[in-house]
């Protein structure tokens, strides 16, 4: 039989919670690292303010950050971002459109319904619905590796969208920056005008004097003038 100095004694205090750093008006409990035991971190999620230390709050439960609304976007709710979410997972794994009546299919009733639920029609769910990429769309938009008549249906559709955004920052629903910066990268806007000067007749560079001046003469109509009874130049055949 063991002795009692040979019985290992087993610490049954249980260890003790992390201790909570609560902030006046919020629900969540964030904690430091250090007080948070090793095999524990997995669950918690490390949350960075500017100018502070970042702090960490658990993944779930009472005063999980899964379940705190204070965390969302300023003056959105968690009802709110619950329907967006649900509005595009409709659309979500949606099968690629492959004929150009899927397509006309597909558009009808991807506006149809953003106008019956009074959703937002935009390009990134745009793409989603028609289940391609927003690389593939601009490919689309650009004729690339499809016909005219395709190109045509998504350029049209895209200038939807487009034309609803811009009314709604129009009317000060979106941030005008928001919209500068969707209109460049999806609608293909730009605020300035690039020229391109191509020259039709190239002389060259490499031809010596003799042979330039030869060029250019024999590229060149010689209108032989004479002045008629008013002093006024015309072509020699208009004094006949």
């Amino acid at each position: 039989m063991d002795s009692e100095k040979d019985i290992k004694k087993v610490d049954a205090t249980p260890t003790p919670e992390p201790k909570a750093i609560i902030k006046k008006g919020e629900k969540y409990k964030a904690v430091a690292l250090e007080d948070i035991p090793i095999d524990e971190r997995q669950n918690y999620v490390m949350l960075m303010r500017f100018g502070e230390q970042p702090i960490y709050v658990p993944r779930y439960g009472k005063g999980g950050i899964y379940k705190v609304s204070d965390l969302a976007a300023v003056g959105t709710s968690n009802k709110s971002i619950s329907k967006r979410m649900s509005r595009f997972l409709r659309w979500y794994m949606s099968p690629k459109v492959e004929t150009i009546e899927e397509l006309d299919e597909r558009i009808i009733a991807f506006f149809n319904e953003c106008q019956e639920l009074g959703d937002s029609p935009t390009y990134e769910k745009f793409c989603l619905a028609l289940g391609v990429t927003t690389s593939k769309m601009k490919e689309w938009c650009r004729g690339l590796s499809t016909s005219e008549a395709w190109q045509n249906r998504v350029k049209l559709a895209v200038l939807l969208i487009s034309g609803v955004e811009g009314e709604r920052a129009a009317e000060g629903e979106i941030l005008a920056n928001v919209y500068m910066f969707r209109a460049k990268n999806f609608y293909g806007m730009s605020d300035k005008v690039e020229l391109s000067i191509a020259s039709q007749n190239k002389l060259g560079d490499t031809e010596d004097e003799d042979a330039l001046v030869k060029r250019l003469l024999e590229s060149t109509t010689v209108i032989d003038t004479a002045k008629n009874a008013e002093g006024v130049h015309v072509m020699k055949e208009q004094l006949c």
